[in-house]
């Protein structure tokens, strides 16, 4: 039986044996949900994100 995480996502149909698995192990979720376009997957277990954003220049005054 697959555990809340308190995220509002559908939990995997297979039962894993993981112990690192936020579902079926003891990882806990938590910090931010972040949105955007995976770039990379090439590392194992990591994945690089993608997201778009303004940042403030004060020097010139704009984003």
């Amino acid at each position: 039986m697959a555990q809340n995480i308190g995220l509002n996502v559908q939990a995997p149909k297979q039962e894993c044996k993981d112990v690192n698995c936020p579902f079926h192990g003891t990882l806990p979720v938590r910090g931010q949900v972040i949105t955007g376009k995976v770039v990379s997957d090439k590392m194992m277990g990591t994945v690089v994100v993608a997201r778009d954003y303004l940042h403030y220049v004060r020097k010139y005054n704009r984003y």
